[in-house]
């Protein structure tokens, strides 16, 4: 971590907090109110925050990789994000992130249709890190790390795959006897 600082369990706030920060965020959004600004902003800067705060939060990518996503990377109708992995040692790798949130298209689509560039955000990185920092103390009362949203969203995941696996071996017993009936 550039900080030199070792991201602690207590650092990441739980998944169910950022997805209400998001709610909250769009719905002041859509209301234009813009809290997170002290100072009157353009409401396509403000969108801005909204879509990259929330890509962070619903694909669980690095600052980084939120920075280099493309409008050809983002594809609504197979709601998924395509994010290009880039570890400076390793070769550039491509994973697609499903993402069946409604919200997420909703900001994604509003977003995609008001700006023209190619890249999305045209934002520097240490700009990208204070509009996380802002939106985090305005909407989660607390200064956020951006990697914290990833370790937060990998936790979900985790989760998800778990209570799923448990499922699994709690009712394959079962199905089995009816299986062979």
């Amino acid at each position: 971590m550039k900080s030199g600082r070792t991201l602690k369990l207590a650092d990441v706030p739980p998944y169910e907090a950022l997805l209400d920060a998001v709610e909250r965020l769009w719905s002041d959004y859509k209301k234009g109110k813009f809290k997170w600004f002290e100072k009157e902003v353009e409401d396509v800067t403000a969108l801005r925050d909204v879509a990259l705060f929330t890509v962070l939060v619903f694909t669980g990518c690095r600052l980084g990789e939120a920075l280099a996503l493309t409008r050809e990377d983002v594809d609504p109708k197979r709601r998924v994000v395509r994010i290009r992995q880039l570890k400076k040692k390793a070769k550039e790798f491509v994973r697609t992130v499903p993402v069946p949130s409604s919200l997420f298209w909703e900001v994604m689509e509003r977003y995609l249709s008001r700006t023209a560039t190619d890249r999305l955000f045209i934002i520097t990185d240490r700009g990208a890190r204070d509009v996380v920092y802002r939106i985090a103390e305005c909407y989660l009362k607390r200064r956020l790390r951006p990697h914290a949203i990833r370790h937060s969203y990998a936790i979900a995941v985790l989760k998800v795959f778990l209570l799923g696996l448990t499922f699994s071996i709690t009712i394959l017993p079962l199905s089995s006897t009816y299986m062979f009936m």
